[in-house]
C-alpha cells in the first residue's frame, strides 16, 4: 500500500508513482531504477558544482556489480541492525532475569520475616497466664475498692450519728 508523502521529499519514479513511496524494492522496475539514478546524478552534479565545481562522469545505467555492491551494503546494514536488536534483546532478557531473581529473593526474605514475626507472637498458654494474672490483680483491686467504699460509708454513718446526737435528735 503506497503512502502519500510531500512532493519536495519524494523522488519522481513513474509519473503515476510520483510523490508516492513504494512498499518494497522488489516492486522497482528497470525504468524506475534508471529514473532514480538520473535524479541522484543530477543532485550529485549540482552539489559537486556548488562545492568545488567538479562533476562526476556517472553513466545513466546501473551495472550489475554496482547493484550487487549496493545490495550487499544494504544487507550488511540490515544485518548490523538485526544484530544490535538481538543484543538489546539479550540485555533485556538478562535484566529481566536479574529482576526476577531480586523479586524472588525479596519474597523469600519477606516470608522469613513473616515467619519470625509469627513465631515471636505469644502462645495461647502465655495469653491465658497473662489474663489469669490480670484477673487476680483486678480481683484484689475490686476487694480494696469495696473495703474502701464500706469504710467511707461507715465513716459517714458514724458522722451522721454524731451530728444527730449533738443536735439531740437521738
Amino acid at each position: 500500500m503506497c503512502e502519500k508523502i510531500s512532493e519536495d521529499t519524494s523522488i519522481g519514479i513513474n509519473d503515476e508513482q510520483k510523490g508516492k513511496r513504494l512498499p518494497s524494492l522488489h516492486n522497482l522496475s528497470l525504468h524506475d531504477i534508471m529514473k532514480i539514478k538520473e535524479v541522484v546524478n543530477e543532485q550529485f552534479k549540482s552539489h559537486a558544482n556548488e562545492l568545488n565545481g567538479v562533476e562526476d562522469n556517472m553513466t545513466k545505467y546501473i551495472e550489475r556489480n554496482e547493484f550487487e555492491d549496493f545490495k550487499r551494503n544494504i544487507d550488511s546494514k540490515f544485518d548490523n541492525i538485526l544484530n544490535e536488536i538481538k543484543g538489546n534483546q539479550k540485555d533485556f532478557k538478562n535484566e529481566m532475569r536479574d529482576t526476577k531473581k531480586d523479586i524472588n529473593k525479596n519474597i523469600t526474605n519477606l516470608k522469613t520475616e513473616l515467619k519470625s514475626s509469627i513465631n515471636s507472637l505469644p502462645t495461647n498458654s502465655d495469653v491465658e497466664l497473662a489474663l489469669y494474672k490480670n484477673n487476680e490483680k483486678l480481683t484484689k483491686e475490686t476487694k480494696q475498692n469495696r473495703n474502701t467504699i464500706i469504710g467511707w460509708i461507715i465513716g459517714f454513718v458514724g458522722l451522721g450519728f454524731t451530728i444527730a446526737k449533738s443536735f439531740g435528735w437521738l
